[in-house]
């Protein structure tokens, strides 16, 4: 069934999209596996807390070097 949606988003939309989507099966061997456990590095809570608003801050700078400073739009 997934397939087929992106297939369809490839045919109908967005072709880079549609490629996209279809290369999502890839996380399926990372998803599985996955034990039902909580990891046991307590560092990892902060890694995140320090990764994810610098790799937000590296795409906005990527962003604006590809396409100045465009506004967003809501």
């Amino acid at each position: 069934m997934v397939s087929n949606l992106c297939l369809g988003i490839f045919s109908v939309f967005d072709k880079p999209y549609g490629i996209l989507q279809m290369f999502t099966f890839l996380t399926i061997p990372i998803l599985a596996k996955y034990n039902g456990k909580r990891g046991e590095w307590k560092g990892m809570k902060w890694l995140f807390y320090f990764y994810y608003p610098v790799h937000l801050f590296v795409i906005g700078i990527v962003r604006i070097l590809l396409h100045g400073n465009i506004s967003t739009i809501f």
